[in-house]
This record gives structure tokens, C-alpha cells and sequence, in this order.
């Protein structure tokens, strides 16, 4: 039996989804294989402290961060080369490999995310093992590329070509698709009537799904409620419009607000006052039942969600990042050239393009057709890179 890790450093729900979605399926389907999830962020103070940095960069210092990560695009950057040693030094001092001593040493170490990629000639150095990674993100930035590593598994062929043009052999990359939550496989549309009984949702009126991500801080839910109760009704004075939101209820609104109680139970309050059907969540572990019973979803732009809707046939709205992620806008900006989503600048125009989109079937219906065309593969995600790891495993390449 073969020992496999699967690692990531953070306390979001990017990385840790995908590497329990592939853990879980290869325990259950790869007996050959005995398989950890390893989250390097609860296992050391100093990389913890390292996430908390950039979460914060991330939010607070946007536009810097925004410019900072448009270097990861350019390999000759100063700046990567900076980060790139910075990385290393930091694994280096995090005392993670002592922490790692105490496991049972792998054969194979599959890295989800950019950061670990950077340093994986220290993971092949310690355990003297392959090192695979699986790419979470859409599309590459220079941190995924590293010379040490063996075999890449991406979501999408853009990647593929992006990962081409940075110098990595095609030989080495598998179009996988993004690893999916088990839940994700079984649903269909028919089962959509019974989704919604089953979350106490009102059948008989288009439902719209917010997601702010695991820690709920990627979306601005009031703008979001205050935009799209405006967009529904006419052009009138504030008190004429009180009057049309209580004769209209047209429209349900799910928001997922996942770690930040505080945002819910301010929305929960102002919901009172509104004639929009307002149902609210935070951690949700069967997501994808609630983004089945959606009619249109609308997130930030990271990889996961835009995975796990497009997987679904799912139209897209993606607000513009309210972080510094330039990856996301990369994303968005993809979505929007296949005609999967649409992107929304301002969350103020947010109202008017619901109510657009809402009111043609066409639209919807386009949408849909190149949401699940993007998207399809992921369903099939974890079985595909099921299939490669098994093959080198025959061939005794780990």
C-alpha cells in the first residue's frame, strides 16, 4: 500500500475542498492507496502567521496586492524571484518538517496550492518521493511552475496551454478538471422540486444564490440585497417603492455568509424591512443541493465556486473582487469570453442585470449551455486523476 499526502497551508475553502474531495474518492474507490489530507497551516504558528498576512493583504491592502500579484505573471519579475525565496525560507523555518517526521513517510506528495509548489524541491529532498500537484486555479501564475515537480493535473485546457507556455512538458499535465465534493456527481435537474422542499424554499419563483466564500468576506451582502430589491422595482420615490416591494415578493435570495455571523445577523436584521423571500446560511456543508436549486449564482470570482457552478450548468454573476486577488479577475474575465458568465463592476448595477437576465429565458438558457460546457469535466474530476495516479502507479513511478 502506497502512502499518499495530500498538502495545502490555508484556512480556506479553496484549497481545502478540492483535497478532501479527491481524499475521500480515493479512499473509497483505490484500495492500493492510503491517503492523508495534510494542512501545513495547523501544524505550524509560523505558516499560520504567514496566511493571516496575506489574508489581510488580500483585504486591506487591495490595490497593492492587486499589483504586487500581477508579478507572478512574469517570471523575470524581481519581485517573483523575492516571494519565490521568501517561501522557501519560510517552509524552511516553519519547522514543518519536524512536525511531518511523525507520519508515516509517503511515497507521493500532491500539492493543492501555488505557494507549497514553490517549495517543492524541500518536500522531495526530505521524503525523497514524486510530487505531483493538482491546480486549483483556472488559469497559471508563475508560482504553480517549479521544475521539481513531476505531473500537474488542471481544470481546464487554458491552463494546460498556459503551463505549455511557462516550459512544462506536455507529458506532465493531465486535464483533470477540478476535484468536486461527492455531492456534486448525483444531482440532476428533476431532483430540483424536492432540493427545494427539502431547504424550505418557495418553489414557484426564481431563486438566486450569494456566496462570499468560506470566511463570507469576498462579498458585499448588504449592497448586494440593497441592489437587487432596487433593480426589481420602477423608477419612484422611496415611498412608492416600499409599497410595489410589499405587493411584489418575486424573487428568492439564498446568502451563504459561511464564517461571518456578524454580516448575517446585520442582513438577517434588515431583511425584516424587505419584500425580497430572504433565506439566509452560514457554513453549509451540502452547497451544492442549495447552488442546484439556483437559477442564477452570484460569487466572487475564485476557481472553486466557478468550478463547482459551472459544473452544475449554472449562470454566473461575478462581482467584482473585493480583495486584491488579480488571479480572480483573470477568472472573471475568462467566464466572461466563454459567455458562461457575466461580470458586475459595480454591485449597484447588480439589481438592473438580475432583472434582465431573470426575465429572458434565452439568456438563461446561453448561459447555462456554456456554464456546463466549461464545466462538465469537473464532475468527472476526481475519477480521471483516480485513473493516472493508479497507471503510474503500475508503471512504478512512486
Amino acid at each position: 500500500m502506497k502512502e499518499i499526502w495530500l498538502i495545502y497551508s490555508s484556512n480556506k475553502g479553496g484549497h481545502k475542498y478540492p483535497a478532501e474531495a479527491l481524499a475521500t474518492y480515493l479512499k473509497k474507490h483505490c484500495p492500493q492507496f492510503r491517503v492523508s489530507v495534510i494542512n501545513l497551516f495547523t501544524l505550524s504558528s509560523f505558516l499560520a502567521f504567514f496566511d493571516v498576512i496575506g489574508q489581510f493583504g488580500d483585504l486591506k491592502l487591495r490595490s497593492l496586492w492587486r499589483a504586487t500579484a500581477k508579478q507572478f505573471l512574469n517570471p523575470s519579475s524581481p519581485f517573483t524571484r523575492l516571494y519565490r525565496e521568501s517561501l522557501k525560507l519560510g517552509i524552511g523555518l516553519s519547522g514543518v518538517k519536524d512536525f511531518l517526521r511523525h507520519k508515516p513517510i509517503p511515497q507521493l506528495i500532491i500539492s493543492f496550492q501555488p505557494e507549497l509548489n514553490a517549495c517543492a524541491q524541500f518536500f522531495k529532498r526530505w521524503f525523497r518521493v514524486k510530487f505531483y500537484s493538482v491546480v486549483i486555479d483556472l488559469l497559471i501564475n508563475d508560482l504553480w511552475v517549479q521544475k521539481g515537480i513531476d505531473r500537474y493535473y488542471v481544470p481546464n485546457a487554458y491552463a494546460q496551454k498556459e503551463l505549455i507556455r511557462w516550459g512544462v512538458s506536455k507529458e506532465k499535465i493531465v486535464i483533470s478538471g477540478l476535484p468536486l465534493r461527492e455531492g456534486f456527481r448525483g444531482l440532476k435537474e428533476e431532483m430540483v422540486p424536492e432540493i427545494k422542499k427539502k431547504w424550505h424554499l418557495p418553489k414557484d419563483i426564481p431563486c438566486i444564490l450569494v456566496m462570499g466564500g468560506l470566511l463570507g468576506k469576498m462579498v458585499n451582502f448588504r449592497a448586494v440585497i440593497d441592489s437587487i430589491r432596487n433593480g426589481l422595482a420602477k423608477r419612484c420615490d422611496r415611498q412608492e417603492r416600499d409599497e410595489f416591494h410589499k405587493a411584489n415578493n418575486s424573487l428568492c435570495l439564498i446568502l451563504i455568509y459561511g464564517k461571518d455571523r456578524k454580516e448575517r445577523e446585520v442582513c438577517e436584521s434588515l431583511a425584516r424591512d424587505s419584500s425580497l423571500a430572504l433565506y439566509s446560511f452560514g457554513l453549509v456543508e451540502d452547497i451544492h443541493e442549495l447552488m442546484m436549486a439556483s437559477d442564477i449564482i452570484i460569487t466572487k470570482p475564485s476557481s472553486g465556486t466557478i468550478s463547482e457552478a459551472c459544473a452544475l450548468g449554472k449562470p454566473l454573476l461575478l462581482l467584482y473582487p473585493t480583495g486584491g486577488a488579480y488571479q480572480d479577475i483573470r477568472f472573471a474575465s475568462l467566464l466572461h469570453s466563454l459567455g458562461a458568465g457575466e461580470v458586475i463592476t459595480k454591485t449597484e448595477e447588480l439589481g438592473k442585470r438580475v432583472k434582465e437576465i431573470i426575465n429572458n429565458q434565452e439568456k438563461i438558457n446561453k448561459l447555462k449551455t456554456n456554464s456546463r460546457a466549461f464545466g462538465e469535466r469537473n464532475l468527472f474530476a476526481n475519477e480521471i486523476i483516480a485513473s493516472s495516479l493508479i497507471a503510474d502507479y503500475q508503471a512504478k513511478r512512486f
